[in-house]
């Protein structure tokens, strides 16, 4: 798998970041391992691993059903990555702390807000693309990464959609 994602600590927090370039899996696998990070089987082995609940929405599984990774650090994370059949890729991410300021504002053409129900999101797009959105609710930080972005339409069932 390649991503260009990958983990960064914020104080006593862990967040997945989008870098500026493509990692290999080499270099995730040593990042998943420098934070200590457990890969899991599956979305539910994750959840028990994290001690972090987590829903997803069926639209992301069924989309990007190639493959699915999950990982967890208890009690400080849970992220789960998919991918589809032309190496398309999905992250969700949510930690146990609110992150301020997750999105990097160089790697999007714009960077805005999209508020859906209660939530207020931050959005970074290119062109029409939804490429990362972040949110905090409950105590808690969300991210979304998606590779090729999503539409409007899907980046608010995304943030609906994901608790």
């Amino acid at each position: 798998m390649k991503t260009d994602l990958d983990f960064k600590q914020i104080g006593n927090r862990i967040q997945l970041y989008r870098l500026q370039r493509e990692m290999t899996q080499e270099e995730f696998d040593a990042a998943v391992q420098e934070y200590e990070i457990k890969s899991c089987d599956t979305l539910e082995a994750a959840i028990e691993e994290s001690g972090i609940e987590l829903t997803i929405p069926e639209e992301i599984p069924a989309v990007y059903n190639s493959s699915a990774s999950f990982y967890a650090k208890k009690n400080i994370l849970i992220a789960a990555i998919w991918t589809d059949e032309s190496g398309n890729i999905i992250t969700v991410t949510k930690t146990n702390s609110v992150i301020e300021d997750a999105i990097d504002e160089s790697n999007y053409e714009k960077v805005s807000t999209m508020t859906v129900g209660d939530i207020t999101a931050t959005v970074g797009l290119t062109g029409d693309a939804y490429e990362a959105i972040q949110w905090d609710a409950d105590g808690h930080s969300y991210a979304v990464s998606a590779g090729v972005g999503l539409n409007e339409d899907a980046a608010k069932t995304v943030i609906e959609g994901i608790h």
